[in-house]
């Protein structure tokens, strides 16, 4: 799995550029930032080579809302496609678009905050939904102090709110409701089927 970077050289500019002005307007910016993790601009132009093992890649982003940061694709009044045309594709997504390699979202998360945060997971738990991305939830632990997780502070109480907001995403067949998981002898549960158990 390889996971992405947070900034790109924008062209013209390389790692050696310098710092970039934090205060810089969009024609001055060396440099297409991203989240820790969240930025591979530029996997097509440098693909990973595995050689004989090339079809075991997977690109793995990390992508977040804005508690975590009020990046600038925050600063409006966001969308779905506001989302895409500011930072998923050009960072991500068009791996999966163009057929390029399989993408899995390593990290997204948050806060159900009743804002801006809740309104980003639902975007992105949307967005996972319609396009069939592979991820994982960040966390179920509550004690990540800037997304929480999906048990609360206790450690036994199930964050049901959260839940219900990712709930869509995850694989389930769709003949018997079951939760399918990716071990070939081990279910998900009571509620779960093996990835075999599915493909028979």
């Amino acid at each position: 799995m390889v996971e992405g970077i947070e900034e790109t050289p924008r062209d013209g500019y390389d790692y050696n550029s310098g710092t970039q002005d934090p205060n810089a307007s969009e024609a001055e910016r060396k440099y297409d930032g991203g989240w820790w993790g969240g930025n591979l601009r530029n996997a097509e132009k440098y693909p990973v080579d595995l050689g004989a093992y090339q079809s075991q890649l997977v690109y793995s982003p990390h992508d977040y809302g804005p508690l975590v940061y009020a990046q600038n694709w925050f600063k409006k009044d966001f969308t779905e496609q506001t989302l895409l045309d500011d930072v998923w594709y050009d960072s991500w997504f068009y791996l999966q678009d163009k057929n390029i390699a399989p993408l899995l979202i390593g990290e997204w998360g948050g806060f159900m905050d009743g804002g801006d945060n809740e309104k980003y997971l639902n975007i992105m738990a949307q967005f996972i939904e319609k396009n069939h991305i592979n991820h994982t939830f960040w966390c179920i632990n509550p004690n990540s102090g800037d997304t929480g997780g999906l048990l609360k502070d206790d450690w036994t109480t199930w964050d049901d709110a959260k839940y219900d907001m990712m709930k869509k995403t995850l694989w389930t067949d769709g003949s018997n409701g079951k939760f399918i998981g990716l071990d070939h002898v081990v279910a998900l549960g009571d509620n779960g089927e093996t990835v075999t158990a599915y493909y028979r």
